[in-house]
């Protein structure tokens, strides 16, 4: 009786909490009933890659039962669930014959946004899941710009844009975060490397040297400012030599100024004046070379973009 009662407390709790927290779902209408299993179906678009690591909360449901009701909307096949997958593998795992849940009425879009604001909030999706999610949101079902998703979710646009680009990332990269060998803060300062590669190369070192995020960030930085960055991002190799090249030019320009000084001071010395002459004109062709050489790696460059 006393656990019959807490699932109901906390049911009521948590349709008040869904119906007052989001402006968009003012209107949210529905009822709590009790399902058979059977008339329910996993939805076509499943935030995780895969449900799993439901043990615990087998446990737990088969010691108190369910406190909260999952999320469900009507099909004409029977019934979709809009949030609490976990929880419904869980009880179909126990041979649970009917789950209690609370019956609403929402689109596809609607739908979507409920089942992604469940997980952020029970904290239950892993961050690159969510960038998935994110993104099939904005740009393969099209309902609406990061803006307006990140409206919808009362999250800020640079958070979700960071979301999306971590699911972007390398799938060695996605590994490391999944098996928390690297934090998703940690994969974000990545965002900034170009070459795919090196990404995953400098990942793979944090990785094994279990670095801490600010050791980790103070180490992909010293990467950047050896090989060089434009626009925010690592160079690829014709920026890196452009750059090296137009280093070494205006290192060579000032040793001529040098070297020209020397030069006005040794006229009455006509050897070395002569020899010193012989350098200058060497490192004027040089310098010509060089000139040259950075603009054809400039102009490889503006092609590729």
């Amino acid at each position: 009786m006393y656990y019959k009662a807490l699932y109901f407390v906390n049911a009521y709790l948590f349709i008040k909490l869904s119906v007052a927290n989001y402006f968009y779902f003012d209107n949210l209408v529905g009822s709590l009933e009790d399902i058979t299993i059977s008339d329910i179906s996993l939805p076509k678009r499943i935030l995780r890659e895969s449900i799993t690591d439901v043990e615990e909360l087998i446990n737990s449901v088969r010691s108190i039962g369910l406190l909260q009701p999952i999320v469900v909307r009507i099909q004409q096949s029977g019934y979709e669930i809009v949030a609490g997958c976990r929880r419904f593998t869980a009880c179909r795992k126990l041979r649970w014959k009917k789950i209690p849940c609370h019956v609403v009425d929402l689109n596809d879009k609607q739908s979507y946004e409920l089942s992604i604001i469940e997980n952020i909030q029970r904290s239950s999706i892993s961050p690159v899941d969510e960038g998935r999610a994110f993104s099939y949101y904005v740009n393969e079902f099209g309902w609406g710009g990061i803006s307006e998703l990140a409206t919808s979710i009362s999250k800020n646009p640079s958070y979700v844009c960071k979301r999306i680009k971590l699911a972007q990332l390398p799938v060695e990269i996605i590994e490391l975060i999944n098996e928390s060998h690297i934090t998703p803060s940690v994969a974000e300062e990545l965002f900034r490397i170009k070459d795919t590669q090196r990404q995953i190369r400098l990942a793979s070192q944090i990785g094994k040297m279990s670095l801490s995020f600010r050791q980790a960030r103070k180490f992909i930085e010293n990467n950047i400012d050896f090989l060089g960055v434009e626009g925010g991002g690592l160079y690829g190799e014709d920026e890196v030599m452009a750059r090296n090249l137009n280093r070494c030019i205006v290192v060579l320009k000032i040793a001529l100024r040098k070297l020209s000084a020397i030069i006005e001071h040794t006229e009455r010395d006509w050897i070395a004046y002569e020899i010193l002459m012989q350098h200058k004109n060497l490192l004027n062709d040089q310098i010509d070379v060089m000139i040259k050489e950075s603009k054809k790696v400039s102009k490889r460059t503006l092609r590729r973009y």
